[in-house]
């Protein structure tokens, strides 16, 4: 449960990282695209970051 803890904290991180990046090689606007999928991975860890979370309190 750990590890599974580590690492949808480190996949919610990865946008973030991820425009940080970008933004270094390529100076501009970020793809709308890309903000549309960092968006998409956000929402993801969330929940699954809120049903480990679930899971820790009932063990």
């Amino acid at each position: 449960l750990v590890r599974t803890t580590c690492n949808s904290t480190a996949a919610a991180e990865y946008p973030q990282v991820c425009k940080a990046l970008f933004r270094r090689q390529r100076p501009g606007a970020y793809p709308a695209d890309l903000a549309a999928r960092e968006e998409a991975l956000k929402q993801l860890c969330s929940v699954s970051l809120d049903i480990i979370s679930l899971l820790s309190a009932t063990s």
